[in-house]
C-alpha cells in the first residue's frame, strides 16, 4: 500500500483521499502516489456507473476521462506497477470482479475474472518483490475472496480460510517481510489478520 501523502484532504488509514472536482454524482477518487516517478492517478464511478479518470500534469489536473463503457458498483480498486501498466479492478452491475489495464494502445477492453459474486468493492495490493497483484473481496456469504495474477492469468476466486467478514478487507505489502497482510472484520466483531506465506494462508484473529 502506498505511504499516505497530504494533498490538503483527510486522512482516511494510509490512503489520501481528495475529491478532485469530479462530476456530479461521482464516487470520490482516490490518488495514490506510484512506486516510480510516473503521473499520480486518480479513478471514480461516474453518475451512469462508469469508471473515468485523470491524472497530475504538473500543472493541476487533468480532465476526467471515460475507462471504456463498462458500469460498476461501489468504488474502483487499481494499483501502479514498477513496469508494468496501471491495473484497474470493479464490481459489475451483476456482481462480479471485472478488469483492465493500460497499455501503449490505451486501456484493454474489460475483462471479467470468474463468475463469483461479490457483496463488497474489490480491493487490489501489488507486491513489488513478485510482480505479482492480488485482489481480495467479500463474496456474497461473507467469505473472503482472493485471486491473484501469479501465473500470467488470473486465477479463479477462491475463499480464504472459512472465516465470514463484513466491510472490506484491507491489504498491504509489507516491505520487511514482503509478503502480503489482510485485516478485515469478522461477523462475530473480532479482527482477522491473514498473511499469505510460502505455506498457504496463515489466519488467527484478535478480539
Amino acid at each position: 500500500m502506498a505511504k499516505a501523502r497530504t494533498l490538503g484532504s483527510t486522512l482516511l488509514g494510509l490512503t489520501a483521499l481528495v475529491v478532485l472536482s469530479s462530476p456530479p454524482g461521482t464516487a470520490a477518487a482516490v490518488p495514490d502516489d506510484p512506486p516510480v516517478p510516473r503521473a499520480v492517478e486518480g479513478f471514480a464511478r461516474a453518475a451512469d456507473g462508469t469508471v473515468i479518470h485523470t491524472y497530475d500534469t504538473g500543472a493541476g489536473w487533468s480532465q476526467w476521462a471515460p475507462v471504456g463503457d463498462q458500469r460498476i458498483l461501489g468504488t474502483p480498486s487499481w494499483v501502479h506497477e514498477r513496469v508494468h501498466p496501471t491495473e484497474v479492478f470493479g464490481r459489475d452491475t451483476g456482481g462480479r470482479l471485472v478488469h483492465t489495464a493500460r497499455g501503449v494502445a490505451g486501456w484493454s477492453d474489460w475483462e471479467v475474472l470468474g463468475d463469483a459474486r461479490l457483496a463488497g468493492d474489490p480491493v487490489a495490493v501489488h507486491q513489488p518483490n513478485t510482480g505479482i497483484t492480488e485482489v481480495f473481496a467479500r463474496g456474497e456469504d461473507g467469505s473472503l475472496l482472493h485471486t491473484d495474477d501469479y501465473s500470467g492469468h488470473w486465477k479463479p476466486l477462491t475463499a480464504v480460510g472459512d472465516i465470514r467478514i463484513v466491510g472490506s478487507p484491507i491489504p498491504e505489502n509489507d516491505a520487511r517481510t514482503q509478503v502480503t497482510e489482510i485485516t478485515a472484520d469478522t461477523v462475530d466483531g473480532r479482527l482477522l489478520r491473514v498473511i499469505d506465506v510460502s505455506a498457504g494462508w496463515d489466519l488467527w484473529s484478535v478480539s
